[in-house]
């Protein structure tokens, strides 16, 4: 089922000379020295928000949830506005951050920071020891995702970038000297509470790992994905690489009912020696997707593998939608179908055409959802606005 642009464009499709003018890309490095254990460092990045964590060394923290299975460090998300001030000039602009985890040995923080339907970019910070101290690079990488966002990419932003990394070494060096008390961006237990759902599948194909693994990438999907199309943003080589990033309109319909929304992806890892691909996935505003697939090459030279897929709400729009009857069953049928194409065109060099009748039961699903949200809002709407009678006296 293809899905058109609400403005009637095509699709690029991963040729960037279709883009509506290049997006800005920014990439700054900041080095610094730490008088303090590297231990006592890496202890502070990882912890969760709760234990202290980003609230000791980033501004304005609010965070909206701290949860998942992963290893402390990894899947959590906040929000805050000081990024969106001291970089882009607009207090009101909420930035999402989601830890990722690194991507080397000598990374101990990694997290991507989300600007809605402006920007996206990825911090990383590296220590290593230094004698008694510790030596720490941090790394921002930003990138403009729509020609609004290319006009907040004005010729200071390096600067500031480069302003706020040294403010977050400033930062960290006051709490671990215990000169800075960080009590005001303390978590409140109050304000908005994000929900979560995770859905998982395993596979096995026969081939070689290799080619299987290099299938996972926009530019390849056309081949083995029908009625795939997508707008490829960034990309050095073209095809599918760390910090990659492309939107695409179908996730959006297949998994969260809403077919006028697209999701950026923004690879995070593209390891190809594990076989590996992480990517974060952004819908508008209302709900952060964290996608994981890691292969593992088998004796025989196949590919055996776990798919998974986390949604996370960014507001009560998002939350409606993962407290939706049947909303895990629709992200593992969406995982299902992507593990049935590739296997039918790594087993026989063809495309999985969709029966019709499938076809027709989701778009039948998506106008059911949408009229279900729609009563469901009207139904709110009038509650608000009746008032409960006073009681006899």
């Amino acid at each position: 089922m293809k899905l058109h642009k609400a403005d009637g464009s095509k699709w690029n499709n991963g040729d960037l000379s279709q883009l509506d003018g290049p997006r800005r890309r920014v990439q700054v490095r900041h080095e610094a020295q730490l008088e303090v254990p590297i231990a006592q460092l890496q202890e502070m990045l990882n912890a969760r928000p709760g234990e202290g964590g980003a609230r000791h060394w980033l501004e304005d923290f609010k965070p909206l949830v701290s949860c998942g299975p992963g290893p402390s460090g990894r899947d959590q998300l906040w929000t805050e506005q000081h990024t969106g001030a001291v970089l882009f000039g607009d207090r009101g602009l909420s930035t999402h951050w989601y830890t990722t985890g690194p991507n080397s040995h000598e990374a101990c923080f990694a997290a991507l920071l989300m600007n809605p339907k402006r920007a996206m970019g990825k911090l990383e910070i590296a220590v290593k020891a230094e004698g008694g101290s510790a030596q720490v690079l941090l790394e921002m990488t930003y990138s403009a995702l729509t020609s609004e966002g290319n006009e907040m990419f004005d010729e200071g932003l390096r600067n500031r970038i480069e302003t706020l990394l040294a403010s977050m070494v400033g930062s960290l060096r006051s709490s671990l000297l215990g000169a800075r008390s960080m009590e005001a961006n303390r978590p409140s237990a109050q304000g908005f509470r994000a929900k979560r759902a995770t859905v998982r599948i395993q596979a096995t194909m026969q081939g070689s790992a290799d080619e299987i693994f290099a299938l996972a990438c926009p530019v390849r999907e056309l081949e083995w994905i029908e009625d795939w199309q997508f707008d490829l943003i960034h990309s050095v080589s073209g095809y599918n690489e760390n910090h990659n990033i492309f939107v695409e309109p179908t996730s959006a319909v297949m998994t969260l009912r809403s077919p006028f929304a697209q999701t950026y992806w923004y690879t995070t890892r593209w390891d190809r020696q594990r076989h590996h691909f992480h990517a974060l996935l952004l819908t508008d505003d209302f709900m952060v997707g964290k996608w994981e697939f890691e292969g593992e090459q088998r004796p025989d030279g196949s590919l055996s593998g776990s798919l998974q897929l986390t949604y996370t709400a960014l507001n009560e729009r998002g939350n409606a939608i993962i407290n939706e009857p049947g909303f895990e069953s629709r992200v593992r049928q969406m995982l299902q179908f992507v593990l049935a194409s590739l296997r039918c065109f790594v087993d026989t060099g063809k495309m999985y055409k969709v029966p019709h009748k499938l076809k027709l039961q989701l778009a039948m699903s998506v106008i059911g959802s949408a009229i279900g949200r729609h009563v469901r809002r009207t139904h709110d709407r009038l509650l608000g606005h009746v008032r409960p009678r006073p009681a006899a006296r």
